[in-house]
């Protein structure tokens, strides 16, 4: 595998055999995995919080309901 660096992108080299870009900068491939996990961290926290909030919502609705049923049972 013969190599050839790519003007103007640093640690971006053309494999001469099959013509693919190779990307030999660990550094930045090590900091895009961080930043994709950390997008994906807090992605599951912003679903697992909606998943609450929906519960809460329904929590609240079932109590209201049980209120109003309280009322009425109260006044008839």
């Amino acid at each position: 595998m013969s190599l050839i660096p790519v003007d103007g992108q640093p640690g971006i080299y053309r494999d001469t055999r099959t013509n693919a870009i190779i990307n030999k900068n660990t550094t930045d491939y090590d900091n895009y995995i961080k930043q994709k996990k950390s997008r994906e961290s807090k992605d599951l926290k912003m679903k697992e919080m909606q998943d609450q909030i929906d519960t809460l919502n329904t929590n609240v609705s079932e109590i209201k309901d049980l209120i109003w049923t309280l009322i009425k049972d109260k006044h008839t």
